[in-house]
């Protein structure tokens, strides 16, 4: 476990941000026990971990509205904030970094500020978490507005009822000292943000790269979300916890931690093709094939349609780490995303930890 270790180590050294001590105590440690998993509605399938993968930390696993989170963080209770959902009070380390550092960053401008209302971030195996179709791999939170004294914090917002400095100084710190993908906001609360980020006299070309309501550039960190009208949906990039699900996919799948899904699918025999060169194309056995097609021979003729059974990969899960490279205040937007490049960097060495784990017996998954 020593690479391990070390690995893990490395990897967080380049994280884009760390957590200041003042924050310390607001950052959890990572979780002792294994998550339970949380099924998820066909054809999707929930994620088993084991023993050694305890040590390598959160695991952030393909796309937010398909994937699944392991080794999850919760958010643990402080008084400047409320969980609201505390069955999804999951996410990458990252996240809770993220997300902690920004409601500090409320309490240095406004010291005595009332708690923020905090909705949904993911379930603790990731996976399916009623009723949002993201909210799967640890990266999404749900932070609503600080509203106006006597405000409902949960109604849509009226323009009268934000209390705006509050509000923005949460918006302005996810922009500007969070590695994020993307913030969701209905377009009539973008306006009204935009509009109150001008009036205290933030920089207007910066605004203009920040929301998509300007319509002027290709990548805005502020996307419009119908719907999204009392909370700010922020999506953190995770990086760490993304590289760390890309490397280690195929070896969760190979343990069988991971169960890719399965469809039918048809396959014409070619003049090459015999039955050993099909499954194999198909990452499957002969049996499997000749069970699924009742064939009584095992010759193929040019032609004949098979059954076969085709591998789903988990979308997203082993595309390149990317991270969005927006402007902070005075700087240029290049609308290019930068590789993670001083991460890749490392997969030899992570590929070498890696191969030390123990092998693992097979955890058996369910058919949803």
């Amino acid at each position: 476990m020593n690479g391990l270790v070390k690995m893990a180590s490395l990897l967080l050294f380049f994280t884009w941000m760390a957590p200041s001590a003042a924050l310390a105590k607001a950052i959890p440690a990572r979780p002792r026990s294994l998550p339970a998993v949380r099924p998820a509605p066909a054809p999707e399938r929930s994620v088993f971990t084991a023993e050694a993968t305890r040590s390598i930390g959160a695991i952030s696993l393909g796309l937010p509205h398909v994937g699944y989170l392991i080794n999850g963080v919760p958010l643990q209770s402080d008084p400047r904030w409320v969980v609201t959902v505390p069955q999804h009070r999951f996410g990458t380390e990252e996240t809770i970094t993220g997300l902690t550092r920004a409601i500090a960053a409320v309490h240095e401008l406004f010291p005595n500020s009332p708690p923020v209302m905090i909705g949904s971030l993911s379930p603790q195996g990731g996976g399916f978490a009623p009723p949002h179709k993201s909210h799967r791999t640890g990266r999404d939170v749900d932070v609503y507005f600080y509203k106006t004294e006597g405000k409902t914090w949960f109604k849509p917002a009226q323009r009268d009822d934000i209390d705006y400095p509050r509000s923005w100084a949460i918006l302005k710190a996810f922009l500007t000292q969070t590695p994020i993908d993307s913030v969701l906001l209905d377009r009539q609360l973008q306006t009204w943000f935009r509009e109150y980020a001008a009036s205290i006299g933030e920089d207007p070309l910066w605004l203009k790269q920040m929301f998509e309501g300007e319509g002027r550039y290709p990548n805005p960190a502020i996307k419009h979300e119908p719907g999204h009208s009392n909370h700010f949906h922020v999506r953190f990039a995770s990086p760490i916890a993304r590289e760390r699900g890309r490397l280690l996919y195929d070896q969760l799948v190979a343990e069988g931690h991971l169960q890719r899904t399965e469809r039918k699918a048809k396959h014409v025999v070619g003049r090459e093709d015999s039955l050993t060169r099909v499954a194999k194309a198909y990452h499957t056995s002969t049996e499997r094939i000749v069970g699924l097609n009742k064939l009584k021979a095992r010759r193929l003729r040019v032609g004949q349609v098979l059954i076969v059974p085709e591998v789903i990969e988990l979308p997203g899960a082993k595309a390149p780490v990317r991270l969005a490279n927006f402007p902070k205040p005075g700087e240029k937007a290049s609308g290019v995303a930068d590789a993670l490049s001083s991460l890749t960097a490392l997969e030899q060495e992570i590929d070498e930890a890696l191969s030390k784990l123990p092998a693992l017996a097979p955890v058996t998954v369910q058919e949803q």
